[in-house]
């Protein structure tokens, strides 16, 4: 290796590098499914609230600030809102396979999410989001 230190699973391991992903509880019984987004973690709400917006609140004990696949939008979340985004798991699986699989299937914030979860790709929409509050 030339003038550079070895890699290491850390250096490669994009999962590594990655946030929680969440489903959240849309708190609609008519939605076909909850939706994709991803926790920011405690540690990085200032350099979200100078990114995104100022008037960011932190989320009191048993909450979670999470920013959504859909749009970059935003919200503080109860943790019994939230189930675990994991394409090999439920209730991933049970969209997949459920009555509005379809609609499930083609939900652009599903596919960003799993592009995430799968690959560490940020959202479009994130990036958007960050560069209009500048």
């Amino acid at each position: 290796m030339e003038g550079g230190r070895p890699n290491n699973r850390r250096n490669n391991d994009s999962k590594y590098f990655r946030r929680k992903v969440v489903f959240v509880d849309p708190d609609d019984p008519t939605a076909p499914h909850w939706w994709p987004a991803m926790v920011v973690p405690l540690k990085e709400i200032e350099i979200f609230k100078q990114k995104m917006d100022s008037d960011v609140k932190y989320p009191s004990k048993g909450e979670n600030l999470v920013c959504y696949f859909e749009d970059g939008s935003f919200s503080i979340v109860a943790e019994q809102d939230l189930l675990p985004f994991d394409p090999n798991n439920k209730p991933y699986i049970t969209y997949m396979e459920g009555p509005n699989s379809t609609i499930f299937q083609k939900d652009k914030a599903v596919a960003l999410a799993t592009l995430y979860f799968e690959k560490g790709i940020i959202p479009p929409s994130f990036k958007e989001e960050e560069k209009n509050s500048k």
